[in-house]
């Protein structure tokens, strides 16, 4: 059962930082979860600051950080309503605004500082059953964790181990103000379809459920440890880190390992888990002869070259590209007089400008082609 008194000894377990920040939607969870933060910290003023992302994608966007500007009106604590401007993509889009949003807490907080998150434990299992479905490996099954870093944020989520039923309980019994998103009954959404439908048909059968996920997930969560730690150990062996990975490091191992290495070595350059559909064709894609061949997925793309697999975030190549669309249009506009006195003298000129430009900012060779549609 949630209460002050069990939250309050779950805040003196967790060390926390100096600085506190929480990501308020003023959404049940993060409604719960602030509220219990203000009732248990002292000088909550100089202590704790809030965060609100405006996803600017429902027409209530605007209402409802208005809602959460005048809740923490009420609280007399700080909060901080970020915008998102970018153009939102048609598929995708809780990968996309959870990154954007990770991106923004990355601008904000400052080191030494905590991000506290409102996620629940039907949070949890809704996340494991997402994952399962979508083919993830071990460390995508390791689910969501109390304690964990990304992108260099020192995350907790304190509520984790509470039921959506806890906190709506407390929510119910201390008053508290929250909003409800009509969205999250849409069931076009994967999420929405495994909380709506699927969960509660699984529950009819086995009402023990929840337990038996929490346990697999649990296990996963040991196991993705271990990996971690494995993959820790190869760090000054490899170029895992970066975009460039040596083939025969990964026929090393056997094809448990392999994919696990490259699931890790995907998600630090594209910022998610590839498919097991997607590792099957990238398996494939390396014990081919052919030592010049490319090999398109979501997102990405891979391009094998000699000894070397190369990773590209098909976002980037667009921006790259419009990059150089410009550099051409301007290098053009200024060589112009030059190319009616002798042209074959300044498209020489040119050309080797360009294969200037290419070597300092490290395009390689067999990515140079695509960018001559011009010329």
């Amino acid at each position: 059962m949630l209460t002050n008194l069990v939250f309050l000894k779950i805040l003196l377990s967790l060390k926390l930082e100096k600085n506190i920040y929480i990501s308020y939607s003023g959404g049940i969870d993060s409604a719960v979860l602030l509220d219990l933060i203000c009732k248990n910290i002292s000088n909550i003023n100089s202590l704790v600051k809030v965060i609100c992302v405006n996803h600017s994608y429902s027409f209530n966007s605007n209402k409802w950080s208005l809602f959460c500007k005048e809740i923490c009106k009420k609280y007399k604590i700080d909060l901080n309503i970020i915008k998102i401007y970018k153009e939102i993509p048609y598929s995708n889009l809780e990968d996309f605004f959870r990154l954007e949003r990770y991106k923004i807490f990355k601008t904000i907080i400052k080191k030494k500082s905590n991000l506290l998150l409102g996620h629940n434990k039907n949070d949890f299992i809704e996340t494991t059953l997402f994952r399962l479905f979508r083919g993830s490996g071990i460390i995508g099954l390791s689910s969501i964790e109390f304690k964990v870093n990304i992108f260099g944020l020192k995350i907790i989520r304190p509520l984790l181990n509470f039921s959506r039923n806890e906190i709506e309980e407390y929510a119910y019994k201390n008053n508290i103000l929250y909003l409800k998103d009509n969205s999250n009954y849409t069931n076009i959404y994967d999420r929405n379809y495994i909380r709506n439908v699927i969960i509660p048909l699984l529950n009819i059968k086995w009402n023990k459920m929840y337990i038996s996920i929490l346990k697999y997930s649990l296990l996963c969560n040991s196991l993705n440890r271990y990996m971690i730690k494995i993959i820790n150990d190869f760090w000054n062996k490899t170029n895992l880190f970066n975009t460039c990975l040596e083939i025969d490091f990964l026929f090393n191992f056997e094809i448990f390992l392999r994919n696990e290495f490259l699931r890790f070595w995907i998600k630090r350059n594209i910022l998610r888990f590839p498919t097991f559909s997607e590792l099957l064709e990238i398996n494939n894609f390396l014990l081919k002869k052919n030592d010049f061949a490319t090999i398109y997925l979501k997102n990405y793309l891979i391009k094998k070259t000699y000894k070397q697999i190369h990773i590209i975030n098909k976002n980037l190549l667009i921006n790259e590209f419009k990059f150089l669309y410009n550099f051409y249009y301007i290098f053009f506009y200024f060589t112009r007089y030059l190319m009616l006195i002798n042209f074959f003298y300044s498209y020489s000129f040119i050309f080797f400008n360009i294969k200037f430009f290419f070597q300092v900012i490290n395009i390689a060779n067999w990515s140079r082609k695509k960018f001559f549609v011009f010329v």
